[in-house]
């Protein structure tokens, strides 16, 4: 890892961006940045390695902006990079963006009225999805005891709409778990937040394109890990939350277990026990038709054509 340029002292917040083949969009990324009314802030690009002109474009339009740091690393996955920036970090506040996404142009200034100037240790603001010009807006928000169950509770499992606290990362990015490792990185680390806040003022714009971080992985052997990770944040989730978590895990068994392009005996002999407990609790907890419609799904997942 090499990193250039020096970076903004002290300042307010880190924005962590990993790049890995993003020249189509990284401009607008990183103009999105520059753009803001804040000032007090240090902008970390985590090069994984890519092979495009991702970083040319970057620094044809950082020029000779200090808040900017550049990182070099080999590749090693969208967690190893964010992983990267989390230490490097100098600011009191962490926000990741992904290089294909934007942030509104008073996105920060936001954040720092209503959620740093009182010293909460997390926020979750609103976030559109763009794709074929449909937007998708965070709404039907309930409040948890922790910052935890907010994520599992509201299905906000994804990376972006989320500062943090610095100090309240104590576990990093799960480099192994390819698929839901931003919902466990939440959950791991949210389990000790109870001072956090949320805004529906929406400042994240997700892209979703072919290759977005953001899409759905295909149904493999990363797809299967899905299911571990799930199963960490059950051990760690009370209550409601937990029966949400266990209800999840259940109907994604089944959807890989009828797509799984694997070694389907061995999948299914290694999940179907855990399963098959987690079905007959939820069956239990669920209200009349959402256990009807999944004991339909654990009977009948090839009539019913599953996905």
């Amino acid at each position: 890892m090499t990193p250039i340029n020096d970076s903004f002292s002290n300042p307010d917040i880190s924005i962590i961006v990993p790049v890995y083949n993003s020249e189509k969009y990284i401009r607008d990324t990183v103009e999105s940045i520059i753009a803001q009314d804040f000032d007090r802030v240090e902008i970390l690009l985590v090069d994984d390695g890519s092979t495009d002109m991702s970083i040319d474009v970057a620094k044809e339009i950082i020029r000779d902006d200090l808040r900017f740091k550049i990182v070099r690393a080999k590749h090693g996955g969208v967690s190893h990079a964010r992983n990267i920036g989390i230490k490097m970090a100098s600011g009191r506040y962490i926000l990741f963006l992904d290089s294909d996404d934007k942030l509104e142009h008073n996105a920060l200034n936001t954040l720092y009225e209503k959620c740093i100037k009182g010293g909460h240790e997390m926020a979750f603001f609103g976030t559109v999805a763009t794709a074929r010009r449909k937007t998708k807006v965070s709404n039907n928000i309930k409040m948890y005891k922790t910052a935890a169950e907010f994520v599992v509770g509201n299905w906000l499992w994804g990376v972006c709409g989320k500062i943090i606290k610095k100090e309240c990362i104590i576990t990093p990015f799960d480099e192994k778990t390819e698929v839901a490792e931003d919902a466990l990185f939440w959950v791991e680390n949210g389990q000790y937040i109870k001072d956090y806040i949320y805004t529906s003022d929406e400042l994240y714009f997700y892209n979703i394109h072919e290759g977005s971080i953001t899409q759905t992985k295909l149904i493999n052997e990363r797809s299967a890990a899905e299911l571990d990770a799930i199963e960490k944040m059950i051990s760690i989730i009370q209550d409601e939350c937990k029966t949400i978590l266990e209800a999840h895990y259940v109907h994604r068994y089944i959807a890989i277990s009828y797509t799984y392009s694997g070694n389907r005996k061995k999948f299914r002999k290694k999940y179907k026990k855990k399963a098959k407990k987690m079905y007959i609790k939820s069956i239990k907890a669920m209200k009349f038709m959402d256990s009807v419609k999944l004991f339909l799904k654990w009977h009948f997942p090839v009539i019913l054509k599953l996905k």
